[in-house]
């Protein structure tokens, strides 16, 4: 059997010292749960009005012809450009990270069906209806441009060399639920802005979710820290399927078993 002896091994939980909770997003691609945001620079955005100039390009030139391929590689050379681009802002963003904390504890997001087609409705006449995908269709570029899951994974690999631990909690209802309390409703937040109607607690949204992201994670691995207070909780029988409706105090909500990592502050980036 072969084994890396400079690889450390992944800390035990009363070996971790520091943590953080990550929320991932689209105006920022991160939210910390020290209060630090990074920046999402959305590079196939900032590209696409030049790749569209490209396209056109390709299309108005006769197919197998010299000028065509030229422009074809034009193209790729631009794909190629945000690629690289992308890839060199997640590895610095990953190896801050693993340099910084003991623990990273990311939310469980199933992306796959974040980006699913909506399905389509009809009249009883047959006629389709507007449902929204046109509008949607946005919000899926905007969340493959940030591409989390390849980010998610750059950290995990980093991770895995310094021995950093690294666990993905579950995410349900973690943009309603304080941070101090554990209440949750619907109306705590307006946009940007979080206002615990119980407890009066204020702070930007995705710092607090990302409170309560690390807080699940904390509380599924048996950590302890200092640093990061208990908020007291409840057991509560409602079922998930009743989310928006719900105020009071969070259940105990338990992430699935997966493997533990952490993720450190990150500083400017």
């Amino acid at each position: 059997m072969l084994q890396d002896e400079s690889v450390p091994d992944i800390p035990a939980a009363n070996q971790v010292k520091t943590a953080v909770g990550v929320d991932l997003g689209i105006k920022k691609l991160m939210s910390l749960s020290t209060g630090q945001t990074i920046a999402n620079p959305r590079f196939y955005q900032q590209m696409e009005r030049k790749r569209s100039q490209l396209n056109r390009a390709v299309s108005r030139k006769v197919l197998g012809s010299r000028r065509r391929r030229k422009a074809c590689q034009r193209l790729a050379r631009l794909e190629q450009k945000v690629a690289n681009r992308r890839e060199d802002y997640q590895w610095k963003i990953a190896n801050n990270l693993v340099q910084q904390f003991d623990l990273i504890v990311f939310e469980n997001l199933n992306i796959q069906g974040m980006m699913a087609r909506c399905k389509p409705k009809q009249d009883e006449n047959g006629k389709y209806l507007p449902n929204g995908q046109s509008a949607k269709s946005g919000l899926n570029k905007a969340i493959t441009d940030a591409a989390w899951g390849s980010l998610k994974q750059k950290v995990k690999i980093l991770s895995d060399r310094v021995g950093v631990l690294v666990y993905e909690a579950v995410p349900h209802f973690s943009s309603q639920e304080c941070s101090e309390c554990g209440y949750i409703s619907p109306t705590n937040r307006d946009q940007e802005k979080f206002i615990c109607e119980e407890c009066g607690h204020h702070e930007d949204a995705d710092v607090d979710a990302a409170k309560v992201i690390l807080q699940r994670g904390l509380n599924r691995l048996g950590i302890y820290l200092d640093a990061v207070p208990r908020v007291p909780r409840k057991q509560d029988k409602t079922t998930p399927e009743e989310p928006v409706g719900r105020q009071g105090k969070s259940s105990a909500l338990v992430g699935e078993p997966g493997n533990p990592k952490i993720v450190p502050a990150i500083g400017v980036i």
